[in-house]
């Protein structure tokens, strides 16, 4: 299941809407937001302070795994059109 899905889900079943969930959590509705939303450039200490209100954590295994297969994506793109994305103005 995605995070963001989790966390979705985990709000309905608890009836916390997102401006309590970033109270409990210690964290700001914005970053609540685009972690429901799916965002993928979140810190992890944060994204673990929301989780750990429901009792799960990210492991270091589980980020790794995120961290091959999105590499692994971007293996696919030829180096060029890589090049080219990252050095137009």
């Amino acid at each position: 299941m995605e995070l963001s899905a989790f966390l979705k889900e985990k709000g309905k079943q608890t009836n916390l809407t997102q401006q309590e969930l970033a109270e409990k959590a210690g964290v700001g509705l914005r970053f609540v937001r685009e972690l429901e939303q799916g965002k993928t450039t979140l810190r992890i200490d944060k994204v673990n302070q929301v989780l750990r209100l429901f009792g799960h954590e990210l492991s270091s295994t589980e980020m790794d795994l995120k961290f091959s297969l999105f590499f692994k994506k971007l293996s696919t793109i030829d180096s060029f059109s890589l090049f080219r994305r990252l050095h137009v103005e």
